[in-house]
């Protein structure tokens, strides 16, 4: 059940890492026994970048034909029968890097103008996805972008631009506000040189490219790093790559680089090519397919990894896979027996788990010894993959009260969402995270579906939430991270027991604006003190207290507060 978008450059997983199974159920008009998808349109000239959203495959490159249609570099395809549909952005300039969040297109590349002659859009834009037309979100970049990432409310562009919104200095990666006109936030890496790929996991932005500097002048970085997606500070997360790096994909507890390096972790192992990475320490992995040459796409499929470049051997010496290789992500790395034979490089990966199939970009002119120019639908009767299209996650606050709710465009064997929730400290760092509830997935379902969850009466403070997507066969893949603020309170306050009546035990509640000195006692009808819940200075913010009634008999009974000069008293009744 995977993944949730993300891209790389000119490649996808905000890419898209939609991933696919290899249900036969799921293909009814194509046989497994056919692993070039004729149906499927060539272009006449390269393609950099394609996404999948729902049943629609978006390509980007430096064409003018899609099939027989005029496209100028960006065009859309039905996966379900492989015709261009009317979707035509027409772009006036090389399109490198798409994402899709909702029914928004984001691309990015060297272009000056969408809906040419009309709309001047410098180097990145927004476009709906069902008319085509550009819609008035404006970054305005003053060069060209390379890599789009979508997590929420926000676009990561990575590029060798310099400037966005005309005059605010951006060096090669940026974050954007995806309301309005395209503001450019507060967040700024501030990289050296140009970024070339971006994944987005959790509170956490990962880039590749070829800057050795983030945090100009203070963090040296080597052409890898990762960001905090909050404050935009680089992490002590360092794998520190020889050359540079063109494509990352997340998955779990790994990154997967690819790129032009010959050495991670400088200059102590040896990766050529491609690396597996733990996502927590930046150690490279024992994984190693030894590729023999560059890696310019990636994206996960459970437990398969597909690898896109100019590479004619994987597991070197052995193995020939010219271009396209599918890789088990399990053990040393070894390459599975998948092998399209693509003619020339390929720059983009896609996964499309609803029709299961492998869409490739670049400018071969074959895979499968079968004519297939720049753009290929292939399929992998080996890769299972269970995922699902999260296309949204979000969070609200009434109170104590947080409801948290996301949708899914498509569902495959899904199993479960687990929801998980963290407090951020007063350092800014979350503290560890709880499984707090779990709710049944659809399943199996091609149409969207919505999920809601309530979190109730939680403390003050920050909390952060994210879903664990589980699938049928236990592997799992994590969403972005939502966060929350529980505002302390206004006023002393105390609430109506609950259970009342009780029996044997009750809860009480109680609200305190500021620290202060608490007592909470119990009476009886007579006056009679019975019981002493609080007594004692505590914090501001929201508390309970328990009542155990045991060894008190039936009746009504009363209980009073005091905090500071605040008194209040309310009646209960315990009912044996």
């Amino acid at each position: 059940m995977k993944k949730i978008l993300f891209i790389f450059a000119g490649k996808c997983k905000i890419r898209c890492m939609f991933l696919f199974t290899a249900a036969l159920t799921l293909l009814n008009i194509v046989s497994f026994a056919q692993t070039l998808d004729t149906r499927f349109p060539v272009t006449n000239g390269q393609v950099n970048a394609c996404v999948v959203s729902g049943n629609t495959i978006y390509i980007g490159g430096n064409f003018t034909l899609v099939g027989s249609s005029t496209r100028n570099n960006i065009a859309a395809i039905d996966a379900s029968t492989g015709t261009v549909t009317t979707w035509n952005p027409n772009a006036n300039g090389v399109v490198n890097a798409l994402a899709v969040s909702g029914s928004t297109v984001y691309a990015g590349g060297a272009f000056t103008k969408m809906n040419v002659p009309t709309t001047t859009r410098n180097r990145i834009a927004a476009i709906d996805a069902v008319s085509g037309t550009v819609t008035a979100w404006d970054p305005n970049a003053n060069y060209s972008v390379a890599a789009l990432a979508v997590s929420g409310s926000t676009v990561y562009a990575g590029g060798n631009f310099t400037i966005m919104n005309g005059t605010t200095a951006r060096n090669g990666i940026a974050a954007i506000d995806t309301s309005g006109t395209g503001t450019v936030t507060a967040w700024n890496p501030n990289a050296n040189n140009q970024v070339f790929a971006l994944a987005v996991s959790g509170s956490t932005v990962y880039a590749g490219g070829v800057f050795t500097t983030m945090n100009v002048p203070t963090t040296t970085r080597n052409r890898i790093a990762a960001i905090d997606a909050s404050t935009g500070t680089v992490t002590t997360w360092n794998p520190n790559a020889r050359a540079p790096v063109y494509a990352l994909a997340v998955s779990g507890s790994t990154v997967y680089a690819g790129g032009v390096f010959t050495t991670m972790n400088v200059p102590t192992t040896t990766r050529n090519y491609i690396a597996a990475i733990d996502a927590s320490t930046g150690t490279v992995t024992t994984w190693n397919p030894n590729a023999n040459g560059t890696v310019y796409a990636l994206a996960v499929s459970g437990t398969t990894v597909y690898a896109g470049g100019s590479f004619t051997i994987m597991n070197v010496p052995t193995t020939t896979r010219n271009r396209l290789a599918a890789i088990d992500a399990s053990g040393t790395g070894t390459v599975t027996a998948w092998d399209p034979n693509a003619s020339n490089i390929v720059y983009s990966l896609a996964l499309d788990f609803l029709q299961s199939k492998v869409y490739v970009g670049g400018i071969f002119s074959s895979v499968f010894q079968q004519p297939a120019a720049n753009f290929a639908a292939l399929t992998n009767t080996a890769d299972a993959t269970l995922p699902v299209e999260l296309t949204s996650f979000s969070a609200s606050v009434k109170k104590r009260n947080v409801s948290l709710k996301w949708e899914t465009a498509t569902e495959v064997n899904s199993a479960s969402f687990n929801i998980e929730r963290a407090r951020v400290n007063t350092s800014g760092t979350d503290s560890n995270w709880q499984k707090i509830a779990s709710i049944k997935a659809a399943g199996n379902s091609n149409s969207p579906k919505e999920y809601r969850f309530a979190d109730s009466l939680l403390d003050a403070g920050k909390f952060q939430y994210r879903l664990k997507m589980v699938d049928n066969d236990g592997s799992f893949e994590y969403s972005q991270t939502v966060e929350v603020s529980i505002a302390l309170p206004k006023a002393f306050a105390l609430s109506q027991n609950y259970p009342n009546p009780f029996n044997p035990s009750t809860k009480i509640e109680y609200e305190l604006p500021s620290e202060s000195p608490v007592t909470i006692e119990v009476y009886n009808l007579t006056g009679e003190r019975v019981s002493v819940l609080q007594n004692g200075m505590q914090q501001a913010g929201y508390h309970t207290v328990n009542l155990d009634g045991t060894n008190l008999s039936s009746g009504v009974y009363f209980y009073m507060l005091r905090a500071g000069g605040f008194k209040s008293v309310k009646k209960m009744v315990m009912m044996k």
